[in-house]
């Protein structure tokens, strides 16, 4: 994964943590997984991508 995807992939993850009201455990959970993983240089995968798009929509929508 480049630099431009983990920094767009940073900023959905860095709007879904400024309410996390609008998540539900699991998700702030996952969040939280995705961010340390990308933090630590792994990639995301596809599924895991989906899931957050997923999850930003609904917070972004809402917020």
């Amino acid at each position: 994964m480049d630099n431009d995807n983990n920094s767009y992939l940073l900023n959905m993850i860095e709007d879904c943590e400024v309410d996390k009201s609008m998540m539900s455990d699991w998700e702030c959970e996952f969040i939280e997984t995705i961010r340390n993983q990308i933090d630590e240089g792994r990639n995301l995968s596809e599924a895991q991508i989906d899931k957050l798009e997923e999850i930003w929509e609904t917070v972004t929508e809402n917020g």
